[in-house]
């Protein structure tokens, strides 16, 4: 992407095929010293946003440039963000079947709705779906990005919205200090942005686990 400001490190693709409808990749191993998690909190925060600001840089800001990564990456606009969600809570309201969290769920929406121009004002940017621990790898100062399929160009902050939802369970002292940052170092939009985008995330992952309620029983229902 020329009009990406860093470069973004990934595994050599060793092998990639086409086989019975199904497209089959292996890629390098990247060796590292030592998990995300297990790096101390500072080393984790640093290393957070260092990844994060590297997927901003990556700013589509032209519909040529657009039209260079779209039929690669795809791209989700507000009313694209605003359809799934509505689809997500439909589903988890046939699911789930409680009144309190259909009530939450609407009201989750609503906002989305009410801030459509602060959603859309921060897209056109790489992000990435599932960006997590696990899929980032760090050897030699340099940040590998793994999941490639999660790549697609939308709102900044989702990436950011879904990277502090996980630590907020696994390493809550690095997301409350990510939430800090964006607090004390950006644009009062950022951090209404930021909100929105969690907000999205979490009816996505409540929809997540609405699913299984059909497929479980007893102590895992």
């Amino acid at each position: 992407m020329k009009f990406a400001h860093n470069i973004l490190h990934s595994p050599e693709e060793l092998l990639f095929i086409h086989e019975q409808n199904r497209a089959i990749l292996v890629s390098e191993f990247i060796e590292q010293p030592c998990s995300f998690t297990e790096r101390p909190i500072s080393e984790q925060f640093t290393l957070a946003l260092s990844i994060l600001k590297v997927q901003e840089q990556a700013h589509a800001t032209t519909h040529g440039h657009i039209k260079t990564v779209r039929k690669t990456f795809g791209e989700v606009r507000v009313d694209g963000y605003l359809a799934k969600c509505q689809t997500y809570i439909t589903e988890i309201n046939v699911s789930a079947k409680n009144q309190t969290l259909e009530q939450t769920l609407g009201q989750s929406i609503e906002l989305l709705r009410k801030n459509e121009k602060n959603i859309e004002q921060y897209t056109g940017f790489l992000t990435n779906w599932d960006l997590t621990p696990q899929n980032i790898r760090v050897t030699n100062e340099r940040i590998y990005f793994l999941d490639h399929a999660s790549f697609h160009f939308g709102n900044k902050h989702e990436s950011w919205a879904r990277f502090i939802n996980f630590m907020s369970l696994y390493e809550p002292k690095v997301a409350q200090a990510l939430v800090e940052y964006v607090h004390n170092n950006r644009a009062h939009e950022e951090v209404a942005s930021l909100k929105l985008m969690r907000i999205y995330r979490l009816v996505e992952l409540i929809r997540f686990y609405t699913e299984w309620l059909t497929r479980t029983e007893e102590k895992v229902h």
